[in-house]
């Protein structure tokens, strides 16, 4: 129904204990897993929804999120604790050798904000007895820590990033045609140079780079047998 607005919102406090996380030591070479003793998050959302015209819909979700570890007292160390001496040199009653106290430190992969905005627009006819329908989806989110033993040598940034498709077929739907491009914008993980204080020849952020970080393009053609 054009001009209807639907809005929700969500607040959420959330307790973890003893939630699991894995870690790659790269001084030993080999995978570690931990328990969190206690992380919280507490966070809202919300979406809105706005039929502004019977072929145009405008949407948009936020989320802020406040995610901390309130208590680790065993966690891995990275490179630069090794080298810098805050790391436990040996077995003390407050944690093992090659350990170190990260309570208080922002959770992994938690941005304090990330927001998606997205137009689903059926254009105007350009075949009678065809549509063709164009949705366009823009992402922003915060900087926030990704590497699996919380070091910010390599880490996400502020980012935006875009998809786009564009649908074409017949209006009774038998089959349709669709061209997309996604992840336009290419989001990178950013090296913090500064931050890289054992110096381990880390030079690029291309070590947590995957398929998302691209911009990819592709079409697809769908039949609906009856």
């Amino acid at each position: 129904e054009t001009g209807r607005l639907q809005a929700d919102v969500t607040v959420y406090m959330t307790d973890i204990t003893g939630a699991q996380v894995s870690f790659i030591d790269r001084i030993l070479d080999r995978n570690i897993t931990k328990n969190i003793a206690d992380q919280e998050s507490d966070g809202l959302e919300f979406s809105v929804r706005f039929a502004a015209t019977d072929s145009l819909t405008l949407s948009l979700y936020g989320a802020f999120l406040d995610a901390e570890i309130v208590s680790f007292p065993d966690a891995v160390c990275t490179e630069d604790e090794r080298a810098t001496g805050r790391c436990r040199e040996e077995d003390d009653p407050t944690g093992p050798e090659g350990t170190i106290d990260r309570s208080g430190s922002p959770a992994r992969n938690a941005p304090d904000w990330q927001f998606t905005g997205n137009v689903a627009w059926e254009l105007p006819t350009i075949v009678d007895g065809f549509t063709t329908d164009l949705d366009l989806t823009f992402m922003a989110t915060a900087d926030y820590v990704t590497d699996r033993s919380f070091s910010r040598v390599v880490d996400m940034g502020q980012e935006e990033d875009i998809n786009v498709s564009l649908r074409f077929g017949p209006e009774e739907g038998v089959w349709s045609f669709l061209v997309y491009g996604r992840n336009l914008l290419e989001p990178r993980p950013r090296y913090n140079p500064e931050l890289d204080l054992a110096g381990d020849g880390i030079l690029t952020d291309s070590g947590q780079v995957t398929t998302v970080n691209y911009a990819s393009y592709g079409a697809r053609f769908t039949y609906n047998f009856e």
